[in-house]
């Protein structure tokens, strides 16, 4: 042991008789499990000759680095999970945020309430046979979709073997359409004396539609049922957690997207308003709502002695636009975290991520733009993923992200191409200033399901964007404390780490690990050309990957040697990237050679490729190493 050192630091002494002693300040399951994953990447890269003498690792910037993965849209069993965790060690992650329900399905086994899977794991076209009707291209089959109580302790006991906490989250109000559609299957199949675990007001006939489409989506505050529902959820969970030898610490509730009018016409809401004397506008009504909701939620934890977590919006006082008053509506004694991922910033709500920590609330960053897993690395219509937030997420842009000065990354342009500054948008908005610095937490990598049909997608959509994410959660860079687009230092930096994650990472991936992660379609130049001919010079993301072309009409594919091909004009061919053993390939960029042109330079893809870049100061010496 060793005092002098910080929270999940640790020192490493090797020794010329090819010894090693690891000490730290404290012998915790996760500061044993940094210093190991630290030590395995050193002896990939040294093998036994790891440099003699006394290294002494870095103190992480942030106690939360996470990666959440959407279980309720398509399904991923255990072993794939667990794979993840194996990933998330090696790049020291140490929360696992599990997504296990939504409006698509609900992927958690609660043994005291069988039919949420029974019914709610399962979409068909017979509402009184499952949860919902059939999603996002989701296969319909009778096998299991969802975790069971034996599989989700197995995961949490892998997950604290590698000092790995994992954190269920239940989404409510919002997002519950398998959940509400299957406690009315089981309350008309109840018997008298049953528990009562309706989610709806069956009285309420509003038409209603969520932002994802969903009619009649939302649970509804108003019903007792609702929070014997949700204690019950959370005692099982806890229940679980206890039996993994990890107990539960946080549970995340979501909050979000509620619609507007959800409980507008339910008389259990009406009697409840009435209560608080409340006269005003619908918007006011549910607001006030979910305020009362939430303060129920928060005297369950305290008892339950749990920490809650929310999406920002379901922290907002919508009358207000600020966040609720934490101490007003939380016990004193209930930690609460709100996830903030807004960074559209032309749609307002960019002061939420500082007016919480402000305010009382522990921040992690999940934000849209830069850290959604599930939008696309290209902006190409081949690419996987939704573009909501932004067109594309770039392994630089997931990089350059500045937790620590929020405004700066505000884009020079908005999501349909109009230019912003930073003085545009913090003039009518003022920008709050962070006053509680000790507030931000730490941050996120979400992965939403739509459109994560497989394991091989989560590959393609995560990797190796996710190793930016962990390299931003250790180390505060210089330039990070800049402002504009592009501060001094930042390409600087984002070379060494495109220079180290191609070194090292992308074999470990491929060879060590067997991640099909994200193939970038090549770039190209003219380097010559005459009337008749051009020779292409390519461009890939990563050292040792290739170029394969093939010509029109023909299926027969050409290495480009050199990253080099000459053409002759007037003819189309197609490029794609090919990875470094040949095994795989990215989708094809066309090209038409033109017949006259005398252009000096193109993209044939009007593709602008990170070409041979990457290494990440978490995954050298330096990232753990003084």
């Amino acid at each position: 042991m060793d005092p002098s050192l910080g929270t999940d630091q640790f020192k490493m002494q090797v020794s010329a008789d090819g010894s090693i002693v690891i000490s730290s300040s404290t012998n915790t399951s996760s500061v044993r499990n940094i210093a190991l994953s630290a030590l395995t990447q050193l002896l990939e890269r040294f093998g036994d000759t790891l440099p003699v003498g006394t290294h002494v690792g870095k103190t992480p910037r942030y106690q939360y680095r996470g990666f959440m993965l959407d279980l309720a849209r398509h399904f991923h069993d255990k072993e794939v999970i667990k794979r993840q965790l194996e990933l998330m060690w090696r790049y020291r992650l140490n929360s696992l945020h599990l997504h296990l329900t939504d409006d698509e399905s609900w992927a958690i086994e609660i043994e005291d309430i069988p039919e949420l899977t029974m019914y709610g794991s399962r979409q068909c076209f017979n509402l009184s046979e499952c949860g919902n009707y059939p999603q996002l291209g989701r296969e319909l089959t009778n096998s299991k979709q969802y975790l069971s109580k034996s599989e989700y302790i197995e995961i949490v006991q892998f997950a604290e073997s590698l000092g790995i906490t994992v954190i269920p989250e239940v989404e409510l109000p919002g997002h519950a359409t398998a959940a509400i559609q299957a406690m009315k299957i089981r309350h008309q199949n109840s018997s008298p004396g049953d528990v009562d675990y309706r989610l709806h007001d069956p009285l309420n006939d509003a038409d209603y539609l969520s932002v994802q489409y969903f009619t009649q989506g939302a649970m509804n505050p108003c019903v007792d049922s609702m929070y014997t529902f949700v204690q019950t959820v959370v005692e099982n969970l806890q229940a679980y957690h206890e039996e993994a030898g990890q107990p539960l610490n946080i549970i995340h509730l979501a909050g979000d997207e509620v619609p507007e009018n959800a409980w507008t016409n339910s008389p259990a809401c009406e009697k409840i308003i009435s209560t608080l004397g409340v006269d005003a506008t619908n918007q006011d009504k549910v607001n006030t709502i979910r305020i009362e909701m939430t303060k129920k939620l928060g005297i369950m934890a305290g008892e339950l002695n749990v920490s809650l977590a929310f999406w920002e919006d379901g922290l907002i006082n919508k009358t207000s636009t600020l966040p609720m008053d934490r101490d007003l509506v939380f016990p004193a004694n209930v930690t609460v975290y709100s996830w903030i991922w807004q960074t559209v910033w032309e749609w307002w709500g960019g002061d939420r991520a500082f007016n919480m920590a402000n305010s009382g609330y522990k921040v992690v960053m999940a934000p849209a733009t830069r850290y959604y897993m599930d939008h696309p690395h290209e902006p190409h219509p081949r690419e996987r993923g939704y573009y909501w937030a932004v067109r594309s997420t770039s392994l630089r842009r997931t990089f350059s992200f500045r937790p620590g000065n929020y405004y700066a990354n505000i884009d020079g342009v908005t999501l349909y191409g109009n230019p912003v500054t930073q003085k545009q948008w913090c003039t009518p908005w003022k920008c709050p200033e962070l006053v509680n610095k000790e507030n931000i937490v730490g941050v996120e990598a979400p992965l939403f399901g739509e459109t994560i049909q497989t394991a091989d997608n989560i590959d393609n959509n995560v990797y190796p964007r996710l190793l930016a994410v962990a390299e931003r959660s250790w180390s505060e860079a210089s330039w990070e404390k800049l402002g504009g687009e592009n501060p001094p230092g930042l390409q600087e930096d984002f070379d060494l780490f495109r220079q180290s994650v191609e070194m090292f990472e992308v074999p470990a991936l491929e060879k060590i690990h067997s991640v099909k992660y994200h193939l970038s379609p090549p770039g190209a130049s003219v380097i010559e050309e005459d009337e008749s001919m051009q020779m292409l010079q390519f461009s890939v993301e990563f050292k040792g990957q290739g170029v394969l072309v093939r010509k029109e009409g023909s299926d027969q594919l050409t290495d480009a040697t050199d990253l080099t091909l000459e053409y002759t004009k007037g003819t189309q061919v197609f490029f794609r990237t090919r990875n470094n053993d040949a095994s795989r390939h990215s989708y094809e960029i066309p090209y038409y050679v033109p017949g006259k042109s005398k252009s000096k330079t193109t993209n044939p893809a009007n593709h602008a490729t990170n070409s041979g870049v990457a290494l990440a100061l978490v995954f050298l010496p330096t990232f753990y190493m003084m």
